[in-house]
């Protein structure tokens, strides 16, 4: 290694001169020094107070990351500040340790791989099954939820958690090891476990007194396990955020927070507002390769609404699918049935349903019959029009709906694709 020789060619310097500094005046600069601190301690003061205060008006609450990992990443939530008469600052200081706090808690509630400390959260009622377990009250109602529902979809773990690996896969080649349509095992196994975890008899949750629940796991299930490596039994999946938003919602509305709205990219929405203020819902459509917006759906009132699709959006949806390069797409909406467990499929490239009288979750598991399907049919849509769920839903270049209560706006007559989108009521 080549060492530098310094140069000879060193620049003159002058000769450094020594100026004493003159004690007149000193009162003077004293006070001018004293002014220009106090000066720029207002200036500091100012600009921290201006960061805290929070103007009137619809502004987004975002959650504080100083109490931990929260979900609030996959939301949005806008509240009209100060709309009640109370001071916009301080009401933003008491939403956001509200939706902080809930956004916290669903994050370590449905948590399904990892341990929090004092929390029994899914992954610890999966390592103790047939244990009587004391859980927070966010959790017990979701299994409340899923048990009114009489859907089997919460004990899907075997079959979700390699359905994870699938939509993280970086290559197609790598996608025929989690596929059941190509791996002949996978296949096996998924049909093997579902005839388990379908049968009531072999799993379930049973609700106890003073917010403690069973996850009651036969020994033939359990012996199935050890033998195959199964350590989820139950599973929120693509649920998870439904929960999260029905519960933040009702949180909001108990403390008196009612003039907001909570959204996750993945398509579920919770309203809180009953003044009677008109909102409008983006309703988007899938023609052959293209996303349209295709109409805005207005409504009113405390309202959810779910909007299942089989097609990403954005790009936190790179983590809810995975497309191929032949242009097939991996979603999470996989079937969980003996015949057909473990295949991704859904009868419609969208489905979008809303209730005033139930939340985004107890929605969407009455939805699954309809949504992850083979074929659309839509004389279930009926049925969802009896639970006081109205769908709308989208064939070739028109809107469909079966609420005659429904309105909207509509974006185009005639766009430059051709598609023109026409509301046509249908059914009830």
């Amino acid at each position: 290694m080549k060492r530098t020789v310094k140069s000879d060619n060193t620049p003159l310097v002058k000769p450094v001169e020594k100026v004493e500094l003159s004690e007149k005046h000193f009162s003077i600069r004293f006070f001018i020094f004293i002014l220009l601190a106090v000066f720029g301690v207002a200036a500091i003061a100012y600009s921290i107070n201006a960061l805290l205060t929070k103007e009137s008006g619809w502004r987004e609450i975002k959650a504080s990351s100083d109490k931990g990992v929260t979900c609030a990443g996959d939301f949005v939530f806008n509240y009209d500040l100060g709309s009640s008469g109370a001071s916009a600052t301080v009401e933003y200081k008491q939403i956001c340790a509200i939706y902080t706090d809930e956004m916290r808690r669903a994050y370590e509630l449905f948590n399904y791989f990892e341990d929090f400390d004092g929390v029994s959260n899914v992954k610890y009622i999966n390592d103790h099954p047939n244990e009587e377990i004391e859980v927070d009250e966010m959790l017990y109602e979701a299994f409340e939820t899923a048990e009114k529902s009489g859907s089997r979809f919460i004990y899907g773990g075997p079959v979700y958690y390699y359905c994870r690996e699938l939509l993280n896969c970086d290559y197609d080649h790598q996608t025929e090891s989690y596929d059941p349509r190509k791996n002949e095992e996978m296949a096996e196994y998924f049909s093997a476990a579902a005839k388990y975890f379908n049968d009531p008899e072999q799993i379930g949750v049973e609700l106890l007194p003073g917010s403690k629940i069973r996850l009651r796991v036969s020994d033939a299930y359990m012996n199935f396990a050890e033998e195959n490596g199964v350590t989820v039994f139950v599973d929120f999946f693509w649920l998870r955020n439904a929960f999260a938003a029905d519960h933040t919602a009702e949180t909001l509305k108990k403390s008196g927070y009612t003039r907001g709205t909570i959204s996750s990219f993945d398509g579920f929405c919770r309203n809180l507002d009953g003044s009677g203020t008109e909102y409008s819902y983006n309703i988007f459509s899938k023609q052959k390769n293209t996303v349209y917006l295709a109409v805005k759906m207005n409504y009113s009132g405390p309202t959810a609404i779910v909007m299942l699709r089989n097609y990403p959006m954005s790009k936190k949806d790179t983590e809810n699918y995975y497309s191929t390069e032949a242009g097939e797409i991996y979603t999470p909406y996989v079937d969980i049935s003996a015949d057909n467990a473990g295949v991704c499929k859904s009868s419609r490239n969208e489905l979008v349903c809303i209730s005033d009288s139930k939340g985004c979750a107890e929605t969407a598991l009455l939805m699954i019959p309809v949504f992850i399907s083979d074929t659309f049919d839509e004389s279930f849509l009926e049925n969802l029009l009896d639970e006081g769920i109205n769908s709308v839903w989208c064939v070739g270049n028109e809107i469909r709906c079966n609420g005659s209560d429904l309105s909207f706006y509509d974006l185009y007559s005639d766009n430059e694709a051709g598609v023109v989108f026409k509301p046509e009521y249908v059914g009830k």
